[in-house]
């Protein structure tokens, strides 16, 4: 995850103190590494963004939670757990199991498509591989396993940060 400072859209890598300096943790916003540099590209120009993604595989990836005798977490506290705590966007279902056990079903990231959606629609043709849908711009992946996805995702954000460069000032 990156994270980008509001008053001047700079990317940083790690997560920022509760302080740096004088900036606040809620100056900054989290953003995906590949999209951030399109995202940063954009609102310098004006347009705002509000919400991006660069894509993911949907799995469900199932784990088995060991619950000791002294653990009294309810399966909302776990799933809560789970959210903050993990890779994962969410927990799904928690299910019993074997002895002391919970089979925990997680989800791994559930959105396919690349997007990035702006707080108003803009008039300019999307950048190569991507299509509007009225104030958001998506990008369907041809792969959605392995390497190739990756790859493919990767020339996506490279595309939409040099078209993201080259638009003009938002009016």
């Amino acid at each position: 995850m990156a994270y980008i400072r509001k008053v001047d859209y700079t990317i940083f890598v790690d997560a920022p103190k509760e302080e740096v300096g004088n900036q606040k943790k809620y100056d900054f916003f989290e953003c995906e590494e590949l999209i951030a540099p399109a995202v940063c590209a954009l609102m310098k120009k004006g347009y705002s963004v509000t919400k991006s993604s660069i894509g993911h595989i949907g799995l469900k990836v199932e784990g088995e939670c060991l619950v000791s005798q002294d653990n009294e977490m309810t399966d909302a506290e776990l799933k809560q757990f789970f959210a903050d705590t993990m890779c994962y966007h969410g927990c799904i279902d928690i299910q019993p199991a074997k002895k002391n056990r919970r089979k925990v079903i997680l989800i791994n990231e559930v959105e396919p498509d690349a997007f990035i959606e702006l707080s108003a629609a803009i008039d300019v043709e999307p950048p190569e591989g991507w299509y509007k849908d009225k104030k958001v711009l998506r990008h369907r992946f041809e792969h959605t396993t392995g390497s190739k996805f990756y790859l493919e995702r990767v020339d996506a954000m490279v595309n939409l940060y040099h078209w993201a460069k080259e638009l003009p000032p938002a009016k």
